[in-house]
């Protein structure tokens, strides 16, 4: 299971590195995304500081996880199905996607404090939220491109099957971060972090569940 899974892993980093636009587009998109917001409003107050950062690695998110199937559609996904644990392919998928946004969002936020103002206060609670925001990015854009890609125009029909999910973790993560730049909302702190866990849980296991009938088809 060990094999296959680093197997697949690595194949993830091999074709990223054979397509280095892909990556560094997504990365450009997001230095320069940045640098419009700075551009348009200068120096934002914390909250909008916190809601740009996030609304920013939310469409980075989409736009880097968008086609993680795309890739192994037809005679590879045959190929790989012959080959691979359905859920060890999704599990790679998952975790080689953290590992993109984790870079992309460490970027990101490198470059809003250089361009902004520095908000945070409490850094404990506004890290725990940033890897807790890239793990579920990762797990819910990655699910739902598997779903998408099962149908024509999967990066237009991602976003929209990911809506309902993702408003309220978004919603959750915005709480939690302005709790972190301004130390209000602290008070419902863990069972805001327990509820973005819990959702992050359930996905992960109705998709451990169906991506093998999915991937079947």
């Amino acid at each position: 299971m060990f094999k296959q899974f680093y197997t697949l892993l690595k194949k993830e980093f091999v074709l990223e590195l054979r397509q280095k636009y892909a990556i560094g587009g997504i990365l450009l998109y997001v230095a320069a995304s940045t640098m419009l917001v700075f551009l348009s409003l200068g120096v934002l107050e914390a909250n909008l500081w916190i809601t740009f950062y996030w609304l920013l690695m939310l469409f980075a998110a989409v736009n880097a996880i968008a086609k993680s199937f795309t890739n192994d559609a037809g005679d590879k996904q045959l190929y790989l199905y012959q080959l691979a644990n359905p859920q060890i392919v999704l599990l790679a998928k998952i975790v080689y996607n953290f590992l993109l946004l984790l870079l992309m969002a460490g970027i990101g936020l490198l470059v809003f404090i250089i361009l902004f103002n520095n908000p945070i206060i409490d850094y404990s609670i506004f890290f725990t939220v940033f890897f807790l925001g890239v793990l579920s990015f990762s797990i819910l854009f990655t699910v739902m491109s598997a779903i998408a890609t099962q149908s024509e125009g999967s990066a237009v029909i991602m976003p929209i099957i990911s809506f309902p999910v993702i408003v309220p973790v978004f919603v959750l993560l915005l709480k939690l971060s302005i709790a972190a730049v301004s130390n209000v909302g602290t008070l419902n702190y863990f069972e805001d972090v327990f509820s973005v866990l819990a959702i992050n849980v359930a996905i992960l296991a109705v998709s451990f569940l169906l991506f093998p009938y999915l991937w079947r088809d």
